[in-house]
Formats: structure tokens, sequence, C-alpha cells
């Protein structure tokens, strides 16, 4: 029931254009299926255009080609992890990617792991479960501030 409602809500946003909804373009990089799902309905609903990497190669790929204006990274994701993701995209050659704000969401959440996502480069490191209205407000003014 979950899905189609994100399917309708997706095409919705595609009937309307990214520019009518006006929030921003984020890459939503998640391999559970679920947590995507669920995510990327409300950053639909609140108009973000969103688009979904399920891996870490996927994600870079989309990354270099879509050009988001924000990254919502998971750390385990399948090939490429989220660490060397968000450290690939700090180090990226072209400063309109290597300024992309990212936001890891990770079921590890000990001091030292988020130390690791600042270190990688992450601009908010928040751990799972979380919130997604604190999400969804954390991707509102990572956006105004860039």
């Amino acid at each position: 029931m979950l899905e189609m409602m994100y399917q309708e809500e997706r095409r919705r946003a595609m009937t309307v254009g990214s520019s009518a909804s006006g929030c921003g373009k984020i890459l939503l990089v998640e391999d559970e299926d679920s947590l995507a799902t669920v995510l990327g309905y409300n950053l639909l609903k609140y108009g973000f255009n969103v688009i979904v990497a399920h891996d870490g190669l996927e994600a870079c790929q989309i990354i270099d080609r879509e050009r988001p204006q924000l990254i919502l990274l998971d750390i385990m994701v399948p090939g490429i992890d989220g660490l060397d993701i968000c450290r690939k995209v700090r180090q990226h050659q072209d400063g309109g990617i290597s300024q992309i704000p990212i936001v890891m969401l990770s079921a590890l959440n000990s001091k030292d792991d988020i130390l690791r996502g600042e270190a990688a480069g992450a601009n908010l490191y928040l751990p799972k479960p979380y919130n997604i209205k604190q999400v969804i407000a954390n991707c509102h003014n990572l956006l105004l501030e860039g």
C-alpha cells in the first residue's frame, strides 16, 4: 500500500515538475526498500524532487549525472559505502558537486561513528531511527543555507 502511495506521489511530482515543487532535488541513497519508500514518499509530499539510489555505485553515477542539491546518505549500502561516497563528493573536482550538503542517516550511532561521518565531510549525521519531520526540516535548512 505504501509503495503504491509513493508511486502515486512520485507521478504527481513528475507531472507538476520540479520547478513547481521548488524545494530542491535530493538524492536518497538507501538500500532498504521500505525505508527508501517511506522517506521518499514524505520528501515528495513536502515538495522535494527525489532520486533514489540503492547502492554506492549507482549513487556516484547519479551524483555526476543529476547533480542533486542535497544527498541523504546511508552509510551501510552495497558496493561503495556511504563514508567513501561522502569523501568522493568532497574531493570532487567540480566545486558545485564538492559543496553538495550531505546528511548521513545510519544505524551506526556511536560517538565514533558520528565522528567518522563528520570527518568524511557530512554536514549532519542523524542516527536511525530518525524522525522524518526532523529530516525534512534539516533538508529545508541545508538547502536554504546553500
